[in-house]
């Protein structure tokens, strides 16, 4: 069976608000989640949230301390 090639045309029809939760789009396709019942339980973590984590995390904060750089790469 070939697939469908993807074109431009498609590519309009792609773009759209639902994109942004593709979790919440409504298809008769069994997802990831709902094949496995440890999966049913996990919540989607939003980006913003993670990017704000990894930026305020003390291990992060003492690797860029330059005193600790001068450590473990001497000029």
């Amino acid at each position: 069976m070939k697939k469908k090639v993807f074109t431009e045309e498609d590519r309009e029809l792609a773009k759209g608000p639902y994109m942004d939760s593709p979790d919440a789009v409504m298809t008769d396709k069994v997802s990831l989640f709902d094949m496995h019942e440890d999966m049913k339980l996990v919540d989607a973590q939003m980006i913003d949230e993670l990017n704000k984590q990894v930026i305020n995390d003390p291990a992060r904060k003492v690797t860029l301390d330059p005193s600790a750089n001068e450590e473990i790469h001497p000029n």
